[in-house]
């Protein structure tokens, strides 16, 4: 059972057009201050792992989202993200109930106090909560046929995370990955039909995006992967 989580939070931002309208940008800043945080970590009952829920205290985050989009030509267009967030408990206590059923730790320390005494997490950062995330698109626009056409290649990237609260290097730690997509869509001038074809993941990397603790009972730790290259097209029609 845990407590009801509060937050005070604090934004600012900013919107514009730029440069006669061939511009836009958005950007904004936020903190939040956390008492009493809902936390899901990973409990040990009677040998099995099972996922609960518990409180911290006290706990921070704060970053900075920017997008924007600029028109290079009237056939070029760009647009881009990018956030920087970053996070960490000021006051939380808890026991690594799943260290106990995992191998000899790297700093050769005995792994009986991580499971049986509450760990002090203070400065640690939130799980699954990257530092840095960015995105970039570049299309060329052009009308052909009495239809709108647009082609775009984008780029993703995902920075370092933590899978627990933990933040344990050897178990814990999901690495930076980035892919890269494309489209083509042509669509009438009034938008009543939309065909687009489009690959996912070009390079058809299988990059970890999240991370789980070796299982209790075979010791095997489980993943998940980027999905793998996908090509389609999708017919949409408005009415």
């Amino acid at each position: 059972m845990v407590d009801p989580e509060s937050i005070l939070s604090y934004e600012v931002g900013y919107k514009g057009i730029l440069w006669d309208n061939r511009a836009t940008v958005s950007a904004s800043a936020y903190y939040y201050d956390y008492e009493d945080l809902q936390v899901l970590k990973q409990d040990v009952v009677n040998g099995i792992g099972l996922n609960t829920f518990v409180n911290a205290d006290e706990a921070a985050a704060w970053g900075i989202e920017v997008e924007g989009s600029v028109r290079l030509s009237d056939h070029w267009l760009f647009s881009g993200t990018y956030s920087w967030n970053d996070s960490e408990y000021k006051e939380f206590l808890s026991k690594d109930a799943n260290a106990c059923t995992l191998g000899p730790l790297s700093d050769g320390f005995t792994q009986d106090p991580l499971c049986t005494e509450d760990q002090n997490l203070e400065g640690n950062q939130f799980p699954l909560m990257p530092e840095h995330k960015a995105s970039a698109n570049l299309s060329y626009l052009w009308n052909m046929f009495d239809l709108d056409w647009n082609a775009t290649v984008s780029y993703f990237y995902t920075g370092d995370s933590w899978s627990t609260p933990f933040n344990n290097p050897d178990y814990d730690e999901v690495e930076s990955f980035d892919t890269w997509d494309a489209r083509m869509m042509a669509a009438t001038a009034d938008g009543t039909w939309q065909v687009t074809a489009f690959v996912r993941n070009i390079e058809d990397d299988r990059e970890i995006t999240t991370v789980g603790r070796p299982s209790t009972v075979t010791q095997n730790s489980g993943a998940t992967l980027l999905a793998p290259r996908m090509y389609g097209v999708s017919v949409d029609y408005t009415f």
